[in-house]
């Protein structure tokens, strides 16, 4: 039992309940407000959720954004990873791959009215 509290107490102390400030609170709430108004009534869902999310996550756990440099143990934050995935081309070749690689995966990558989808529902009838 005292493993489990001991890890729980070190995981509110490694994010920033302890250290936030009225900016971080804000923020926290206008992340809020944003996830309300996409689930709630529509606004923009494929826009807003993920932007609400990323502010969440920044506002609650700030690590999450930090360089190698800046780390006392040599490792970077997951968003940190996330942008050089996407600096390299890596991840959005993994998204979206190339249709000689993955054909039946490709397909969903192309809009309804993309002649290739088309022909594959044709296909499909």
């Amino acid at each position: 039992m005292e493993y489990i509290t001991t890890t729980l107490g070190n995981l509110v102390q490694q994010t920033a309940f302890f250290s936030l400030t009225w900016g971080n609170l804000i923020m926290i709430a206008v992340a809020c407000f944003f996830l309300f108004l996409a689930i709630r009534f529509g606004f923009e869902p494929l826009l807003l959720v993920p932007i609400a999310f990323g502010m969440l996550l920044v506002n609650i756990y700030p690590d999450i954004m930090m360089h190698i440099e800046d780390s006392a143990n040599g490792a970077g934050g997951l968003l940190y990873y996330f942008y050089l995935l996407d600096e390299w081309a890596i991840l959005p070749s993994l998204i979206c791959p190339l249709p000689r690689i993955s054909f039946p995966v490709y397909l969903w990558c192309l809009p309804p009215s993309h002649p290739v989808q088309t022909a594959q529902a044709a296909c499909l009838l």
